[in-house]
């Protein structure tokens, strides 16, 4: 939500736009203009902070110039993040890595070409998986990615599909560089890390001797909205990783508005959020959906003549849209291409992210239509009997009661019933939009779509409270159980670490549990077999669970 940010520094976006445009003239490669980016770029944040993205793409290379003289000290790996690659078992591990102005610069050459006029060098990036089994014994896997400097990137990647093929296993990461032909690794490596994936598919060649068990156990998913680290009320991650420990976390998801907001302070405001949640993301599995903070760029999203989506930019930056990386390899394992919304697998679950802000701000209706034809392929392809359960994660809930507010009314019915096609035509948002929504020749509807394809679970934020519904449809509820349910079960988790949205009217008929008492939250999801799933909100203060259903199927 945008009215609920958390008082704090917005001064210096304007200096992060000098240093992009500074930074864009890096192609040329002269030194005189590399030492002056630096100079322009100290006043941003009292020294340059740009990161490495790693993309270790299959293809050629593009050429657009390179820096020969870099003026650059690298620091070492932070922020490290494991996600899902492309593969089964495949694994993308990505970190950031700070550049700061040397006094005296060295002399790099790259083994490769930048991809782009907007990088400054290139680097690779190197990960050593410290594996203790199999037939040689303990032995080391080293893999290179090749890694550039952007503009306004804010975070690395490092793409390796075979990375997790044990179901835990320790690694390190580095950045090298090749100077005179030689690799050589340019700042001190991470420590030593320790991750647990959960396998699912049939394990790699290159590990025979790490297999994935015959049998699903448990899948264990904490899943967070709106979550930022400085809220007086606290945040949930000390909260997750207690949980870890005595129960169980497979996998960590934030369901948008992540750190709130990743771009501020010209990004220091996202680094200090994924320092903080380092010890989360370098252990396990986590996907990050996009919510309307992330799209925070108001100049662009205001002005419909540029309908791109580039307003985007820590996000797509961060998550590795600048590159063949990061999330972006699930949105093409997923024959999605954008990663504003893509779908994976993890054992017995299918989960789908798309980004709401298409159904409710008119610069963003562009994205309403190839988004919804990749949901109802998606949705059309699963094979229930591989992954019985279907959950969708999206920003904006359409079941919630606030207020008399647009939030939960007509961009809520919006995303419900779909976009009235007089909004659409005439770039009317549902902010502007006063009559009602439903039966106004509706485009892209996805109550209908989801009811269809029979998803079993909607997990959403941007509302700061706790709420969740019976299985409902068309606003009503079609029961007041969850055994064998006949719709989606909607679930309102925006309370992860912001400052509350009363509730200002009574329950809807629809409405199952809400949390008075604002509590902050998080969502703690166990698949336990192809019939169960247990779902349990934990208060992160003290870990009590405060509600809780099973979705039981036949």
């Amino acid at each position: 939500m945008f009215r609920r940010a958390l008082p704090h520094v917005r001064g210096g976006r304007g200096l992060c736009k000098r240093r992009a445009a500074a930074l864009h003239s890096i192609a040329d490669a002269s030194r005189p203009r590399a030492l002056a980016v630096a100079a322009v770029t100290a006043s941003c944040a009292g020294a340059l902070v740009l990161v490495l993205v790693f993309a270790a793409r299959v293809g050629a290379w593009g050429y657009s110039g390179r820096l020969a003289v870099d003026p650059f000290v690298v620091g070492a790996p932070e922020q490290i993040s494991l996600t899902f690659g492309a593969t089964p078992n495949g694994c993308v591990v990505s970190w950031v890595s700070s550049l700061t102005p040397r006094d005296t610069p060295i002399r790099y050459y790259p083994s490769i070409r930048a991809v782009n006029g907007n990088n400054a060098s290139v680097y690779y990036g190197e990960v050593k998986l410290l594996l203790k089994g199999g037939a040689d014994g303990p032995h080391a896997v080293v893999r290179h990615g090749y890694s550039s400097i952007y503009t306004e990137s804010r975070c690395g990647t490092s793409r390796l599909q075979t990375a997790a093929q044990a179901a835990a296993f320790e690694y390190q990461v580095s950045n090298v560089a090749s100077i005179e032909g030689s690799l050589v690794r340019v700042a001190p490596m991470s420590d030593t890390l320790t991750a647990t994936v959960p396998l699912s598919g049939s394990p790699s060649a290159m590990y025979p001797l790490l297999k994935p068990s015959t049998q699903h156990p448990p899948l264990r998913v904490a899943l967070v909205a709106d979550m930022s680290i400085d809220y007086p009320g606290g945040h949930c991650i000390q909260s997750i990783l207690q949980r870890r420990k005595s129960v169980g976390v497979d996998l960590f998801i934030s369901v948008g508005d992540v750190a709130y907001n990743a771009d501020d302070d010209c990004g220091d405001r996202g680094d200090d959020f994924f320092r903080a949640l380092q010890p989360l993301t370098s252990a396990m599995p986590s996907v990050f959906v996009v919510g309307d903070h992330e799209g925070f760029r108001k100049d662009i999203d205001n002005d419909c003549r540029t309908r791109t989506g580039y307003d985007y930019e820590a996000y797509r930056n961060r998550m590795g849209e600048s590159t063949w990386a990061g999330q972006l390899t699930l949105a093409h394992a997923s024959s999605s291409g954008s990663a504003f919304y893509f779908s994976w697998d993890t054992r017995l679950v299918h989960w789908v992210a798309i980004n709401t802000n298409a159904w409710v701000y008119a610069c963003q209706y562009w994205m309403l239509r190839p988004q919804f034809q990749f949901l109802e392929a998606d949705l059309q392809a699963v094979d229930r009997k591989k992954t019985p359960w279907v959950v969708l994660l999206a920003h904006r809930g359409m079941y919630c009661v606030n207020s008399n507010s647009s939030e939960c009314n007509q961009d809520s019915e919006s995303m419900r019933h779909g976009v009235p096609e007089h909004a659409y035509r005439n770039n009317i948002g549902m902010r502007d939009w006063a009559g009602p929504v439903k039966g106004q020749a509706n485009m892209y509807g996805l109550e209908a779509l989801l009811q269809r394809f029979r998803v079993d679970l909607v997990y959403s934020g941007h509302s700061h409270h706790y709420e969740r519904s019976f299985p409902s449809r068309d606003g009503v509820p079609v029961q007041y159980d969850t055994n064998s349910p006949r719709a989606p079960v909607y679930v309102v988790g925006g309370m992860s670490g912001q400052v509350p949205d009363p509730f200002r009217l009574p329950p809807a008929a629809f409405t199952a549990y809400r949390d008075a008492s604002y509590a902050t939250s998080w969502s703690h999801v166990t698949i336990l077999d192809a019939n169960t799933l247990l779902f349990e909100q934990v208060a992160a203060q003290n870990g009590t669970v405060f509600d809780s259903f099973r979705i039981v199927k036949p």
